[in-house]
């Protein structure tokens, strides 16, 4: 493995290690657990040896996989799924990100997934349908239908 390979990887993991962190902790619910799904996604990656044709889904299938064995291992914890002081989010309201992250608890898991993957994380429908392995057709249905219930959440919350 070669120096640009390693610089490719870098340049991969400082442009979406926000969004992969925050999807790890939507699924998690704990951020040692996020942590270390990010950490053994990138390992992983290094460890291939060469970057996939399209590697956020791949990455972003590899910190899930990687959150499926840090629950058989650690449990869930139920901490933070989003970060208040997140600078790319211009200071957010803490009491609306914390009711954003209430409501987003509130959805099926994979509603939630797909709209963390979609809002958060920047993917496009198509990268997530290979990262789910679905049709794209459903991933659309569920983020469809994970938004409209998100926002009726919490316009009753108002």
């Amino acid at each position: 493995m070669g120096v640009e390979f390693h610089n490719e990887v870098r340049t991969f993991y400082e442009t979406h290690r926000q969004a992969l962190f925050t999807y790890a902790v939507s699924l998690a619910g704990n951020r040692a657990i996020a942590e270390d799904a990010v950490q053994t996604a990138i390992l992983g990656l290094l460890r291939r040896g060469r970057l996939p044709a399209n590697p956020r889904p791949y990455v972003f299938r590899s910190v899930r996989n990687a959150i499926v064995d840090g629950f058989r291992s650690h449990g869930a914890g139920g901490e933070p799924m989003l970060d208040a002081n997140d600078a790319s989010s211009g200071s957010p309201d803490p009491v609306r990100v914390r009711l954003v992250e209430q409501c987003l608890g509130r959805l099926s898991v994979n509603e939630r997934e797909t709209l963390v993957l979609k809002a958060f994380s920047g993917l496009t429908f198509k990268e997530i349908a290979a990262m789910r392995r679905r049709p794209q057709g459903t991933i659309t249905a569920r983020y469809r239908r994970g938004l409209r219930k998100l926002r009726e959440m919490l316009e009753d919350e108002r």
